[in-house]
């Protein structure tokens, strides 16, 4: 997807007001969907009534939730059928990701997360997990483990040097944001401001020519294989910090 912003928000479902223009990407049939906005200081966006687990990420500016602000770096996590308010607080570009659905998983690897005590959550830049993987860093917003909500969110950062990821799959579907510079997977350059839609199960690698930065949201916890034929491996926090650890053993 290149992005092409037009007036209103393009999510079907949300009252906003102020000025507001976005774009969506949600291929037909696809389970996620993500809207890229940009907000005059003062434009609001309103949840209501049924939805999933969604997440924030701001691109630039400032957004409140009430009394809690979310700078540029940052993210909101709103849990499934929470009625909240954003309001942005200057000039602001971000992204919105959410499941296809209105209701939050519950067949997924960790189990249903709790039916009760949904929030919404602020998770600065600075508050968020980060991992380091030779050339790029993970930061993660959330990792499916939260005991109210599933979904996972996460940014990677890498380094001015040409980069390859080698071929892997992921159990469920993943949308990837990229923020800055590009990322070539198979015969599709990704670039800035684009958005690509990858299948559970489906094969794939990327590689870069410099510095790059990009989102990956996904609606409830899933494995990665690499080598095809070797065994699945959780995606969490955690988990991902013990296979750094082992592989940093030798």
């Amino acid at each position: 997807m290149a992005t092409h912003l037009t007036s209103g928000y393009a999510a079907p479902g949300y009252a906003s007001t102020g000025s507001t223009r976005s774009a969506r990407f949600s291929p037909g049939g696809f389970s996620l969907w993500v809207v890229v906005a940009r907000l005059e200081s003062g434009s609001t966006l309103r949840w209501e009534g049924a939805h999933g687990d969604e997440g924030v990420y701001v691109v630039d500016g400032a957004i409140s939730v009430e009394d809690d602000m979310c700078e540029t770096g940052g993210a909101l996590i709103v849990e499934s059928g929470v009625a909240a308010v954003l309001r942005a607080d200057k000039p602001t570009e971000l992204v919105h990701v959410g499941p296809g659905v209105g209701s939050p998983p519950t067949g997924g690897l960790l189990g249903a997360a709790e039916p009760v005590g949904h929030r919404v959550h602020v998770i600065g830049n600075e508050d968020a997990d980060t991992m380091e993987f030779g050339a790029f860093a993970q930061v993660s917003f959330a990792d499916s483990t939260c005991p109210t909500c599933r979904l996972t969110l996460f940014r990677v950062d890498g380094a001015d040097a040409p980069y390859v990821v080698g071929s892997h799959l992921h159990s469920e579907d993943e949308i990837i944001h990229v923020l800055s510079g590009a990322l070539q997977v198979g015969p599709r350059r990704v670039e800035a401001g684009m958005s690509i839609a990858i299948s559970g199960g489906e094969r794939y690698g990327f590689r870069t020519n410099g510095a790059f930065s990009f989102l990956n949201y996904r609606a409830d916890a899933s494995t990665v294989v690499t080598a095809p034929g070797s065994e699945p491996r959780l995606e969490t926090v955690d988990a991902l910090r013990t296979a750094i650890a082992q592989s940093r053993q030798g």
